[in-house]
């Protein structure tokens, strides 16, 4: 009896998910329409750029209430790149590679902040 609730509640899960990813990729298909059909005086030339920032600008209305806060976080992480942030991460971080900083430091930061945080979901 208790397999068959799990296989339901992920079954949910699962379609929940299945929905909001259909969602979000018409709401970057409409933007890229958009794009593309405007005059070049566009703010935002990158669809996925802005897709990206709508996003994060509506991250814990997405996730808070369905996936929890911890779940939450760790998706704002990923999402901008600011992989320390002990909150919601909110501004996006421009990507560059430092040759002076070793790849050990963003490896212990992905394991300490997405992974083990990612843990803490299940428990």
């Amino acid at each position: 009896m208790g397999a068959t609730l799990e296989a339901a509640v992920r079954g949910e899960q699962e379609e929940w998910l299945r929905g909001k990813l259909a969602e979000w990729q018409n709401e970057l298909a409409t933007r890229q329409h958009a794009v593309s059909q405007s005059d070049g005086l566009a703010a935002e030339k990158d669809p996925r750029r802005s897709f990206q920032k709508s996003l994060v600008e509506n991250v814990e209305g997405l996730l808070l209430g369905e996936a929890g806060e911890t779940y939450t976080r760790v998706v704002a992480r990923c999402l901008t790149g600011d992989i320390d942030n002990t909150g919601i991460a909110r501004a996006i971080v421009e990507t560059t590679e430092d040759e002076n900083e070793p790849e050990y430091i963003l490896q212990d930061g992905i394991v300490r902040n997405i992974v083990e945080e990612l843990g803490k979901c299940n428990v």
